[in-house]
């Protein structure tokens, strides 16, 4: 269960390149519609290298809503125009799009969907992006 998560559930290269990231001075937020998220980042020890959190317990409307987003952007003080949502479900494609956001798709689900900006097979495709 969740209480049982650890750094071993993160998934190959994400850390590395929240480093990255980080290093490039690229803000990181987390929009999520899990009342859940903020209790996982902590267990997987994720929770320092995000600049903002947004999660169920913060919004009324969910995917494709674009509510989490536009309010992790604010979170974040960025507008949404330069922000790039990560996602892997189709609603989340759309509630960036809604949100006047680029997505990136991630899984074979999102990248199917042909609806994303980017698709990225590995996590680690994401430097490319931000390396343009």
């Amino acid at each position: 269960m969740l209480s049982q998560m650890s750094p071993d559930d993160i998934l190959p290269g994400v850390k590395e390149v929240m480093e990255s990231l980080r290093c490039d001075g690229i803000k990181l937020g987390l929009g999520s519609s899990s009342k859940n998220a903020k209790y996982i980042l902590h267990q997987i020890q994720l929770d320092d290298y995000f600049d903002g959190v947004c999660d169920g317990n913060d919004i009324t409307h969910s995917k494709p809503n674009p509510e989490v987003f536009v309010k992790t952007a604010q979170l974040l003080q960025c507008e949404a125009s330069r922000c790039l949502v990560v996602e892997d479900a189709i609603a989340g494609i759309e509630a960036a799009h809604a949100g006047c956001m680029d997505c990136a798709a991630f899984g074979s689900i999102a990248i199917s969907s042909l609806k994303a900006e980017y698709n990225i097979h590995a996590f680690s495709d994401l430097l490319a992006v931000f390396h343009k």
